[in-house]
């Protein structure tokens, strides 16, 4: 368990490093804040890495905003419950992209979550660039996605 949170947290940290590289192309510093979007079972049975990493997210988003924001911008962070439910994720990400209109999408955790969500994200994003991090998959599903970054290894 111990190792699984750990691993989760390292994770987390590496997307946001590589989430400083994906927005660094974009909108001019308008002040706007980068909306940050996912969803997580923060319920469920999958709730005790979930919970690790949205404790680490608001942590980083806190410490960001406290030393101006990214590239100028304040940082806007939700997180949607999907209860530990796969069959939740498509329309919770089809949501965040078309109504909430998020500036970068984080990747559920776990290939269960992140398989049923690809197929929204993929329709959904084909007419809006959006940048998605993912902190790891098994699904090759993503492969087709332009501004999709995966951490993690390789298969």
């Amino acid at each position: 368990m111990v190792k699984m949170c750990g691993n989760a947290l390292r994770a987390v940290v590496a997307a946001f490093i590589t989430g400083f590289f994906a927005l660094s192309g974009a909108s001019a510093q308008s002040g706007n804040p980068i909306k940050v979007r996912l969803s997580l079972a923060l319920t469920g049975a999958g709730a005790a890495p979930s919970k690790v990493i949205s404790t680490a997210l608001e942590i980083w988003r806190d410490d960001v905003n406290a030393k101006g924001g990214l590239l100028g911008r304040p940082i806007e962070l939700a997180i949607y419950d999907d209860q530990s439910a796969p069959a939740n994720v498509p329309g919770i990400y089809t949501k965040l992209i078309s109504v909430d209109k998020v500036d970068l999408l984080l990747g559920p955790y776990g290939t269960n979550f992140v398989a049923p969500a690809m197929p929204a994200i993929i329709r959904t994003t084909s007419s809006r660039s959006v940048s998605q991090l993912s902190e790891s998959t098994g699904t090759s599903t993503i492969r087709s996605i332009s501004r999709w970054f995966r951490l993690g290894r390789t298969a």
